[in-house]
């Protein structure tokens, strides 16, 4: 209601968000999908596990992410 006595018919339009900003820039998320999809290097293991790409993050990127957060961002890279 303030908005719409505030701004008119326009308070009432849905407005963005702040919202928290991204972990990773969209650059960071390209390379990490890249990276994913190559799959093993020489001298890494076999699989990549969630605590791997948490040491990857932090040595390439310096983010210190939680084992969950590391896990979900690999689930959204696919």
């Amino acid at each position: 209601m303030r908005r719409y006595n505030r701004e008119g018919l326009a308070g009432l339009e849905t407005q963005t968000g702040q919202g928290r900003e991204p972990i990773l820039s969209e650059k960071e998320r390209q390379f990490m999908a890249e990276r994913v999809e190559a799959g093993s290097q020489k001298g890494d293991a076999c699989s990549l596990r969630g605590v791997d790409f948490q040491k990857f993050l932090e040595t390439q990127f310096g983010k210190l992410l939680s084992l969950t957060t590391a896990y979900r961002l690999l689930h959204e890279l696919g």
